[in-house]
């Protein structure tokens, strides 16, 4: 797949909601998709609630948040990021970074592998993954080949 990000692969969307029951309940039934079970996470000190699509590339991360954090909604649901798998995560955010998009939440600092940038006058927020083994979206893949 053709990647406007030289050396990365688009691979997902991600949907900040306030109820992720009622957001996945809605989009499985317009969009026909089905979905993991719900999986608790803290990253920057912020609880999360993520559900993932089974379905895809591009796959659907919908994720409940706190009102105050990087994800949570503004003025409800919309989509609030858009993520690029990356074999060199330090090039691509440096990348980014120089063609003035900020750091919104690095993961990297934390040990783990991602990093979210927004583009400052569009306010589009770009996550950076790496392709590491251990890697949430590494791990759904996996399981979907389990699932065959």
């Amino acid at each position: 797949m053709l990647s406007p990000i030289d050396g990365t692969t688009f691979f997902h969307i991600g949907i900040g909601v306030i109820d992720l029951e009622a957001a996945t309940e809605e989009l499985g039934a317009g969009l026909n998709l089905t979905w993991t079970p719900p999986v608790r996470a803290v990253v920057n000190g912020w609880p999360l609630r993520i559900a993932l699509s089974y379905e895809g590339r591009p796959y659907y991360e919908v994720i409940e948040a706190p009102v105050g954090s990087p994800w949570c909604p503004r003025d409800g649901e919309q989509a609030v990021h858009f993520g690029f798998w990356s074999d060199d995560l330090t090039a691509h955010r440096n990348l980014l970074e120089q063609k003035g998009f900020k750091v919104e939440v690095d993961g990297l600092a934390q040990g783990r592998e991602f990093v979210y940038l927004r583009a400052p006058h569009v306010g589009v927020v770009v996550e950076l993954a790496g392709t590491g083994e251990d890697s949430l979206w590494e791990r759904h893949e996996r399981n979907l080949e389990n699932r065959r």
